[in-house]
């Protein structure tokens, strides 16, 4: 439950760098040239909780290709020589580690909402049922 709540507790930062074809992540192409492709940087924000990393154009969409042919006839690093040529961002969502404790605190207060709720619930429940 939690990590579907967490990311709307407090609104995320994003981060935009400029893509380093030297710190490739993760390289995926389809099964021929012209095929979508996914590339991702790795990234440098320690203790950060990551809820996105996504390789963005210039205009702003997110990059999916289409596939060089470079990428299957060339080696690993023509390939991304050539992504590094596209001028690809990097487009990071994520929360910072310094809201730990901002974010343990909003769910302690949820869960003890919860449950006290609950336990209303089940007083008026029996009280109830006792009276009948």
């Amino acid at each position: 439950m939690a990590l579907w709540i967490r990311p709307h507790l407090i609104t995320p930062l994003h981060a935009i760098s400029a893509f380093n074809s030297a710190n490739v992540d993760q390289l995926m192409t389809g099964s021929g040239p012209g095929s979508p492709m996914a590339v991702t940087d790795a990234v440098n924000l320690p203790g950060a909780w990551v809820l996105s990393n996504q390789t963005i154009t210039p205009s702003g969409h997110v990059f999916t290709g289409p596939s060089p042919g470079i990428c299957f006839s060339g080696t690993s690093q023509a390939c991304i020589a050539y992504l590094g040529r596209l001028h690809l961002r990097q487009l990071v969502t994520y929360q910072p580690a310094s809201r730990y404790w901002a974010f343990q605190w909003y769910e302690t207060a949820i869960f003890l909402t919860l449950a006290l709720a609950l336990g209303g619930v089940c007083f008026w429940w029996v009280r109830r049922r006792r009276l009948a």
